[in-house]
């Protein structure tokens, strides 16, 4: 939990969730969103957490999911990324969710600014003036509040049990907004998790992203490199047959007229080699030599380079809902503050065991620390440090132990993460456009087969009536080669 950075213990939390034990609002549990007892409240998560959207993110957040300049990435498909990023934590919690007023500020003139009907303000880094020198993807900063009332999701208010056995109410910490802010400058971003997810594992599995990108690179440049000498090779041998095989016709049709044929030109000679390739053979040949790069660009290094914008939306959502890092517990603790954060869970939680009325009045009496037994220290999370390489869009078992302790659920609640996440298909759509290419170069194939065997049959036969583009090729001196020679190549071309 954030609260980890003012050095607040899991044991603390427990003897305050009993009335003992109570300090300063900082070193107390705080730092969370209050569930008023008025079911027509708006306060906290009273009728949900409202946010909204800057309009000016759509044209400053660069998205290299766009193909040859074929805008793939629309305004309305990041709002609606966005969308799936609040839905990841009000999907798996009854009393956790969002409602987006951006229609209705942009309405009241607030399309750019801060609207006063929004909790939650989604905008870039770079429109903040108290940001300086901030070089992380995105950040999200709450609004902390000291208050008297905050009620816990429970029912359950911060009070302090007096020798009397009397109750008086507690100062807390409460969270009554945040801005959650993205990089613009330098910084790129895709939408289609699910496709480069298999990047990712690729990199968890050499354990080095660096590792990764140097085996990933080597082998993909090999196999090309691999393609194009095989390709050059079998080009080569073939247009040195097929020249053969053209001299040797010539020679044929010089011994049937009992006199010296002119030499072949180089546009006949060109002819009869591309004449000799089959369409999708040329087809092929152009694609690979034309396309890797916009597809090394736009599948490999988008997946590699760029940050997946859902999935730190969420983890920063994560932030202003009151959870830390948990790798990062015992190392973030602020000046001044002894560092007593841990990794933790909860004991009934992880054994599947959901909140009932009894044990949802103290959630922190099942919380321990480290991790649950046969398990890693730190187990697999929505809210390990986000960074390039390590992007999650569902919550994990932790995410949602986490989430149910903060903002228990006595009706129950998911004990299993919920996450329903519609496929996007973009990287598949990108390599569908790659596909339209090879088809285009299929088109520019069949027609240069097409008008190399038409020349090559107009030269057979002398026709004076030649292509435009082709020139008449008018020799003087030069004898005809007989019809009868000409159907001849034609014959063994077909052989």
């Amino acid at each position: 939990m954030s609260q980890a950075r003012f050095g607040i213990s899991i044991e603390h939390i427990h003897n305050e969730s009993l009335g003992q034990g109570l300090t300063t609002p900082q070193l107390s549990l705080g730092y969370l969103w209050t569930q008023p007892a008025a079911s027509n409240d708006p306060t906290g998560l009273g009728g949900s957490i409202t946010w909204q959207w800057d309009e000016r993110l759509c044209d400053t957040l660069v998205f290299d999911e766009n193909f040859w300049a074929i805008p793939l990435v629309s305004c309305a498909s990041v709002k609606a990324s966005m969308h799936r990023a609040f839905d990841t934590w009000a999907s798996n919690s009854r009393h956790v969710k969002f409602t987006d007023v951006s229609d209705q500020c942009a309405a009241e003139g607030y399309a750019t600014t801060r609207c006063p009907h929004a909790e939650i303000w989604v905008t870039s880094i770079g429109s903040l003036d108290n940001v300086d020198h901030v070089i992380a993807p995105l950040v999200s900063m709450q609004d902390p509040s000291f208050t008297y009332s905050f009620r816990f999701t429970n029912g359950q208010r911060h009070t302090r049990l007096l020798d009397s056995g009397a109750e008086v109410a507690q100062q807390m910490v409460g969270v009554t907004g945040g801005t959650l802010a993205f990089q613009t400058d330098g910084f790129c971003w895709y939408l289609d998790s699910e496709f480069c997810g298999s990047f990712h594992r690729f990199k968890a599995y050499w354990d080095s992203p660096g590792a990764a990108r140097a085996v990933g690179v080597t082998l993909f440049f090999s196999i090309w490199l691999s393609a194009v000498l095989a390709m050059l090779a079998a080009t080569c041998i073939t247009a040195r047959w097929t020249m053969h095989r053209h001299v040797k016709i010539g020679a044929e049709a010089e011994h049937d007229e009992g006199g010296p044929v002119a030499p072949s030109s180089g546009v006949e000679r060109l002819c009869a080699v591309l004449a000799s390739f089959t369409i999708v053979g040329n087809a092929l040949r152009i694609l690979l030599l034309v396309c890797i790069f916009p597809y090394y660009t736009a599948i490999f290094v988008t997946c590699w380079s760029c940050y997946d914008f859902e999935a730190g939306a969420a983890h920063e959502i994560g932030h202003l809902l009151g959870l830390g890092h948990p790798e990062l517990a015992p190392y973030e603790t602020n000046a001044g503050y002894t560092p007593e954060g841990t990794n933790s869970y909860h004991e009934g939680l992880a054994a599947g065991e959901a909140f009932n009325g009894s044990t949802c009045l103290l959630p922190w009496a099942g919380v321990r620390v480290g991790a649950p037994t046969g398990r890693h220290e730190v187990r697999p999370s929505i809210m390990i440090d986000f960074t390039l390489h390590n992007p999650r869009h569902c919550l994990e078992e932790d995410d949602l132990e986490a989430l149910n302790v903060l903002y228990p659920d006595c009706a129950g609640g998911p004990t299993v993460p919920v996450c329903d996440k519609p496929p996007l298909n973009l990287g598949w759509l990108r390599m569908l456009l790659i596909f339209c290419v090879f088809v285009l170069t299929l088109l520019v194939a069949a027609l240069a087969n097409c008008l190399a065997r038409r020349k090559l049959r107009m030269i057979a036969t002398d026709d004076k009536y030649c292509c435009p583009w082709f020139g008449d090729d008018e020799r003087p001196g030069k004898k005809k080669v007989p019809k009868e020679a000409a159907e001849r190549a034609d014959e063994q071309e077909a052989t």
